[in-house]
């Protein structure tokens, strides 16, 4: 059996078409432009550690980490076929080596505060997608796809249990989970509760000639609206993304500990939000050098007290 026949008759029906759509189409995606054409005619017993070396190396005209991606999917290719008993052993995969990522910018608190003020002067849907993402730490699919019936004003909480890929409702990437609402979310949630009343979703499109007011959002969209509001300040355009990772980093800077931060951010692997924990470095080093500083002062003030000291006695 080759790879090809295995990959039709048994993996894809039997493992990606039981994923979420996104992660559907990136299997087919790497399957069509990669996998397939390289590897799908060999048999999979001929498939050896001489065999993926030489696939990954051509896979270097891709960035590393798309790389490592895909030769992540073969491997569970190839680990699923051993536990069909297709195959006896796996080969050895060697991840390509990915340059060290540098920190992202993220927005200031005085960037923050002009986005939000002109958000206000554009409505509150346009202040409600900025703090869901800001605030909240919401992606797009997920802001797109939250209904009045997961927020507790109340209570003061939101529920992010579902989000949507190309007009499909599935579950949230990550885990699901409760999150407290910041006062200034709160606020404008109550706000635009009392101006919509048109659907069950929290925010729509504003209505045009070929869009009615009960259009969803989708990712482009929501790129439109923040985008408007980073064009009047002279910011660069970007989408939620950028907000959900300058909420983050803002919790790290402000000392949270990685938990809690994985608990905002609803990361499935504490790996993933490691990441974050690189902006504290700027504050942890200055704390050492603060107490280094103190220390070296220390035993100076030390020293000049045994200078001071009468001989064949120790200082007080």
């Amino acid at each position: 059996m080759t790879l090809d026949q295995f990959y039709k008759t048994r993996f894809e029906p039997e493992h990606v078409e039981l994923l979420k759509p996104a992660t559907r189409d990136y299997y087919r995606k790497a399957w069509a432009l990669y996998i397939g054409p390289m590897l799908g005619d060999l048999p999979l017993v001929a498939i050896d550690d001489d065999r993926i070396s030489a696939f990954r190396a051509g896979l270097r005209k891709l960035a590393a980490s798309t790389s490592n991606i895909v030769l992540s999917k073969v491997a569970l290719m190839l680990r699923f076929a051993r536990k069909m008993r297709a195959i006896e052993t796996v080969p050895i995969f060697e991840r390509l080596p990915e340059p060290r990522r540098r920190p992202k910018e993220v927005y200031s608190e005085e960037q923050i505060a002009a986005m939000m003020a002109v958000a206000r002067r554009h409505g509150t849907d346009a202040l409600v997608i900025l703090l869901l993402a800001l605030d909240a730490g919401l992606r797009v699919s997920e802001i797109c796809a939250l209904e009045w019936r997961d927020i507790d004003l109340k209570e003061g909480t939101v529920l992010i249990q579902r989000s949507v890929y190309e007009g499909v409702v599935q579950t949230p990437k990550g885990t699901i989970g409760k999150l407290a609402l910041t006062r200034a979310l709160r606020e404008a949630l109550e706000a635009h509760r009392l101006e919509v009343s048109h659907g069950p979703l929290v925010v729509y499109r504003r209505p045009s000639q070929n869009k009615p007011m009960t259009s969803p959002h989708n990712p482009g969209t929501i790129w439109t609206v923040l985008g408007r509001i980073q064009a009047e300040l002279g910011l660069k355009k970007a989408g939620p993304h950028l907000l959900r990772h300058t909420a983050l980093t803002r919790l790290a800077n402000l000392g949270a500990s990685v938990y809690l931060v994985q608990a905002v951010a609803r990361h499935a692997f504490l790996q993933t939000t490691q990441v974050y924990l690189h902006t504290q470095q700027t504050g942890l080093s200055r704390e050492a050098a603060l107490l280094l500083d103190r220390a070296a002062a220390a035993a100076d003030f030390g020293n000049v007290l045994a200078t001071m000291a009468p001989t064949g006695q120790n200082p007080r």
